[in-house]
């Protein structure tokens, strides 16, 4: 599983303007006061030379830098007053993004925090922006907001046209450098996502940008983490606890790997004084994998969706799994992730290869980039007997292999097709050299799966070879952490073949 089974780490959320303060700076437990920080880390925000300008030129491009920089600090002083007076002055033709940040109102509730999913709806708020920014040509939240609606139809090169741009017009703002860290995360380069942070200000004094930086570091294995900057930095944020939820929860992690259990209960707790929806999402995977435990009445009220997949999975509720997985892409639009597990669940789990079907295909931006979705949907259709279809396929399939592992599982795929055909002995050859290959590289999730196919293939040819691999499918896969979902059905098999 893509979701529960694979390690996780603190990737910034990417959300629109008019759902970030609710969904990254919820109000739980959060301190009024403005940070106590020293005139380092304020140089680090930019907020004294941001005032200094407001000052100087009063128009509605340093309005908006001031509000919004006030915004990421909590700050507020007399010119911050004056500035949003201004900006609400003519209010009916400002951007949807300023109003966002001027107007309490604005903030969604409930289902609003998903994200339209139909290209019609898609493509009108992408109209409605573009007019936007033919009066506010300058306005970096509507840029950001305009890259998140196109990467969530895929077109990813208009998505990184539009967030450079909101990145150059505001460089230090860090709500705009972890939206473009996060889509670069997804282009697969991670190196220039920390190029980005590194470039928007001082990852040792600002607590947004040293969280992301500290968790694509981790996830991906890149340099040395400096774990004393990070702790001092979370030290001088406790007064101000919303602004280091993240990255206390990301060292909170980074300790739980490493055994140091005391320290990361210690950062867990600072973690949760004030936490953000990512951060809930990361603790109850900690929670998941045992590094801790935690009683559900210590929990903040704070809801995640991610949190609510892992509990649907923990509990055996494999329907709900599905939809809620289905709820966490409409989140975020643009991973690949929920998408590949509801599929997979409704193919393997809930017997379901229509349903797959229909998740593929209502997501092209994803299945047409995603080898593993691409493969998944392949297995639906042959599943589905729709052999012709699947056929005309693995061209497409093919032109997505990134590594050995996917050349692997595309054969397996492949050697399915040739049962499929009635090809048994060209598929059986295939299945072997394949398992032998992921015996060789110790890839146990991959050689319990494959048992598992090929068992099923061998269901109608030879059924004693069928129920062997059926065995051996289950003595490889309950040696793998997160693999229940799989061990139930083959269980089950096993009880009816007995």
């Amino acid at each position: 599983m893509e979701i529960i089974g694979k390690p996780r780490q603190l990737i910034p959320r990417w959300h629109t303007s008019r759902k970030l303060s609710v969904l990254h700076f919820p109000p739980s437990k959060k301190i009024s006061e403005s940070p106590k920080v020293d005139g380092d880390q304020f140089s680090s925000f930019r907020m004294k030379i941001t005032i200094e300008e407001w000052k100087a030129n009063k128009n509605y491009s340093s309005a908006v830098e001031l509000v919004s920089k006030s915004f990421l600090l909590e700050y507020e002083d007399s010119n911050v007053i004056e500035a949003r007076r201004y900006l609400e002055d003519n209010l009916e033709i400002r951007p949807s993004s300023i109003k966002s940040l001027i107007q309490s109102s604005a903030r969604p509730a409930g289902k609003s925090n998903l994200y339209p999913t139909s290209k019609n709806d898609i493509y009108k708020i992408i109209r409605d922006i573009k007019l936007s920014l033919k009066d506010h040509p300058k306005d970096p939240l509507a840029w950001n907001d305009i890259a998140f609606y196109y990467a969530s139809l895929g077109n990813n090169e208009k998505a990184d046209k539009c967030l450079n741009i909101a990145y150059v017009s505001s460089k230090k703002n860090p709500i705009v450098a972890r939206a473009y860290s996060r889509f670069i995360i997804h282009q697969g380069d991670p190196e220039k996502a920390l190029d980005i942070l590194s470039r928007s200000g001082d990852i040792k004094a600002n607590p947004l940008l040293a969280s992301a930086n500290l968790a694509i570091r981790s996830i991906y294995n890149i340099g040395k983490i400096d774990r004393k900057s990070v702790l001092e930095l979370i030290r001088k944020y406790e007064s101000s606890p919303e602004w280091i939820s993240e990255l206390a929860a990301s060292m909170a992690t980074i300790s739980c790997q490493h055994g140091s259990i005391k320290e990361a209960v210690k950062l867990i707790e600072k973690s949760l004084a004030s936490p953000t929806e990512n951060t809930i999402a990361q603790i109850s995977w900690l929670r998941h994998k045992k590094y801790i435990e935690i009683e559900d009445a210590y929990m903040p009220e704070i809801t995640s969706l991610e949190s609510t997949v892992i509990k649907l999975y923990e509990a055996g509720d494999y329907s709900g799994f599905k939809d809620s997985l289905l709820e966490l892409h409409n989140f975020q639009p643009f991973s690949e992730r929920p998408i590949i597990d509801a599929g997979y669940i409704s193919l393997v789990v809930l017997e379901d290869p229509g349903e797959a079907i229909r998740i593929y295909e209502r997501n092209q931006h994803i299945t047409q980039k995603s080898f593993m979705a691409r493969n998944n949907y392949v297995v639906a259709l042959l599943e589905d007997n729709r052999i012709i279809e699947a056929a005309d396929q693995f061209k497409d399939l093919h032109g997505l292999i990134k590594n050995k592992s996917d050349l692997a599982v595309f054969r397996a795929t492949s050697a399915m097709q040739l049962y499929k055909i009635g090809r048994h002995e060209e598929g059986r050859v295939i299945y072997e050299s394949v398992a032998e290959y992921f015996q060789s590289e110790n890839d146990l999730i991959h050689l319990g799966r494959l048992y598992y196919y090929f068992s099923l293939q061998e269901k109608n040819v030879d059924f004693d070879k069928s129920k062997y691999l059926l065995g051996e499918a289950n003595r490889i896969l309950r040696k793998i952490d997160d693999t229940k979902e799989l061990i139930e059905k083959i269980s089950l098999r096993l009880a009816e073949l007995q």
